[in-house]
């Protein structure tokens, strides 16, 4: 089983969003629209961000799992700093639609963004807009 399906195969529902991504509730707390984003980076590692704010550490321990199961359990002496991740522009853009997204859906639910989300909304907005 790769990191990927024993990640998916911990959570309780999750869309697919692209070629090995998908979106989820984040396990971490208590969350009604999808923030959780999992993605199979091509060294088979998984990446895992809640747009709320949860540590990849809860997310992880939420699932009963640890940081090690992000990574391939077929690889042996894995290296974590092999080489770095360069995301397309493409892969960006998705990730900054996601995030407009889940503030607009927040807002619409009566609920206010943090300051944090702010920011993190106006850098995916002005990025968005430049493309």
């Amino acid at each position: 089983m790769s990191a990927l399906e024993l990640i998916l195969s911990r959570l309780d529902r999750h869309l697919p969003s692209g070629k090995n991504r998908h979106v989820a509730c984040c396990p971490a707390h208590e969350d009604r629209d999808p923030s959780l984003s999992i993605a199979e980076a091509q060294d088979g590692r998984v990446l895992i961000h809640c747009f709320a704010g949860c540590s990849a550490l809860s997310v992880v321990e939420a699932l009963g799992l640890t940081l090690g199961d992000l990574y391939p359990p077929d690889i042996p002496n894995y290296q974590i700093n092999q080489k770095p991740l360069i995301r397309s522009k493409e892969a960006v853009q998705t990730v900054d639609h996601w995030v407009l997204e889940i503030a607009r859906s927040t807002r619409a639910q009566g609920k206010k963004l943090t300051t944090h989300e702010m920011q993190r909304e106006r850098e995916a907005f002005l990025r968005v807009g430049a493309a």
